[in-house]
């Protein structure tokens, strides 16, 4: 089956998502996530969906961690590149949103999207400008799961992962249901 292709709006931004069939130092790392969820008889237990946001502007990565949190995510911030592949391999996300708009160290950040898609982050989400279009092709050409253009501090991206989130139920069956994490 051919992954199809679903256009939502949020607050005047084009948010495109491609949603496919089912199927070390840690820097300044905000929230430390565990390695395993273990039930106390040793078997796997429900997870939570784990996010990894990568920023070089802290205020810009607090905001979308906050956005997550609100959406029942459990998030970590990362500035660095190399802390976010790092923390990457040693912990499950289930998501990860990588934030190439802003800052001197961009492509650093573009790589990072490719390491990313080609490691065990199943989604991946760009946060890219909205003033150059040869950024967003890059990132879709890397496997992409969602592009959102001009992405503003504050603002609410309650949409994306409450998709992502039906998405990451169907790639890992351990997660919660939604239901089950809106009622906490």
């Amino acid at each position: 089956m051919w992954p199809c292709v679903a256009l939502l709006f949020m607050n005047n931004i084009k948010l495109k998502s491609i949603v496919a069939p089912a199927t070390g130092s840690l820097g300044e790392a905000t929230q430390l996530l565990p390695v395993r969820e273990r039930s106390p008889t040793g078997q796997v237990a429900t997870a939570s969906p784990h996010c990894l946001v990568v920023s070089e502007s802290r205020l810009h990565g607090e905001s979308i961690r906050t956005s997550a949190t609100k959406s029942g995510w459990i998030s970590v911030v990362h500035r660095d590149p190399l802390d976010a592949l790092r923390e990457s391999v040693l912990r499950r996300f289930h998501l990860a949103i990588v934030d190439v708009s802003r800052g001197e160290r961009r492509e650093e950040y573009e790589r990072l999207v490719g390491e990313l898609r080609a490691g065990s982050v199943p989604l991946v989400v760009v946060c890219g400008p909205a003033d150059d279009e040869t950024v967003e092709v890059r990132m879709w050409r890397q496997g992409i799961w969602s592009y959102v253009s001009g992405l503003h501090l504050g603002e609410e991206l309650t949409q994306l992962f409450t998709a992502a989130r039906e998405v990451a139920g169907r790639v890992d069956l351990r997660l919660q249901p939604i239901e089950a994490s809106e009622s906490r």
